[in-house]
């Protein structure tokens, strides 16, 4: 680690994870669920402990690479979403429920109460039920390059949705589905690879690809996404793809993990870089926080390698 300012401990060690796609904390079990945990394919959904390290079962998921995992707490439901087209449903016991199969690619995918909507590379937003597992409806956007990220805000009620071919972000009203904004971002921004909200804050930051900025929106009157700032320092800071993106609000801390495997702490109120350190081994790194451990471990995608940082009392 090298730190600009004291305010990260570091060590690491290695364990053999060998194809990491995405990686979350179970913390009801305490657990990694590691998706792509396979010397070959099919890519299998590994339960590691998060004490021990150790793996505890190893189930065949999807075909090929995993997009995500999201533990539904309400409903004691896990959901993977792969490049085989398929958003698999698992109860706690790691019993695949359902699987909802899609026409192409499923970039992403969010839970509204009990409906799970989902977007990729096909033109309309899908709404499944999950109390009965069964297709619900569509969000008909007319869109013939598909969505690459979804996120709900449920203060305002809104299903946020990037579009990388055109640079937009388009704007939803739930329940009713209502388009309400299309925001054309910066030709400069490169795309959109990072869509996050931040419930403390109440902002979006929007991240993009190789040499763009940060931008910070918020919602102006319940209604309207206007872009109220942004991470100014970062295109003369960063000058690979923002990989990984994660803010810890009580820290006060965001961190960036880009794709020419390095990481970096900033003051997500001041802007200030905390800290740079490479990380090994040359590739693209998940991060993920444990909040009651103070740990933050940091796995390599494609690569057998994890590091771990413990973060000093503010």
């Amino acid at each position: 680690m090298l730190p600009l300012k004291k305010k990260v401990v570091a060590t690491s060690r290695k364990i053999r994870t060998n194809r990491t796609f995405v990686v979350t904390h179970l913390e009801a079990m305490d657990v990694f669920l590691v998706g792509g945990d396979n010397e070959s394919f099919p890519c299998c959904l590994c339960i590691w402990n998060a004490k021990t390290l150790t793996k505890i079962k190893k189930l065949h998921a999807h075909l090929y690479a995993f997009d995500k995992i999201l533990h539904i707490k309400d409903m004691n439901l896990i959901l993977t979403g792969g490049n085989d087209h398929y958003i698999r449903v698992w109860n706690l016991q790691f019993k695949c429920l359902q699987s909802f199969e899609h026409s192409k690619l499923v970039k992403d995918f969010e839970v509204i109460e009990d409906k799970l909507l989902s977007c990729g590379n096909f033109e309309n937003i899908r709404v499944w039920n999950l109390k009965t597992m069964k297709f619900a409806t569509l969000i008909n956007t007319d869109n013939k390059s598909g969505f690459n990220r979804l996120k709900y805000v449920p203060k305002h009620n809104r299903i946020l949705t990037s579009n990388t071919e055109s640079n937009e972000i388009w704007v939803f009203a739930w329940p009713s589905k209502e388009l309400l904004q299309k925001i054309a971002l910066p030709t400069e921004h490169n795309g959109i690879e990072q869509l996050r909200y931040y419930d403390q804050r109440d902002e979006i930051v929007i991240g993009g690809g190789i040499d763009s900025n940060l931008l910070i929106w918020n919602f102006v009157d319940s209604s309207k996404l206007k872009e109220v700032g942004s991470f100014l320092g970062l295109k003369k800071i960063i000058k690979s793809k923002v990989s990984s993106m994660l803010l810890l609000q009580d820290r006060d801390l965001l961190l960036l993990t880009t794709a020419d495997s390095v990481q970096f702490i900033f003051s997500y109120k001041t802007q200030e870089l905390l800290a740079v350190s490479p990380l090994k081994p040359f590739c693209q790194h998940e991060l993920v926080y444990i909040d009651k451990r103070n740990l933050l471990v940091c796995f390599s995608i494609f690569r057998g390698f994890v590091s771990f940082q413990r973060f000093k009392s503010n």
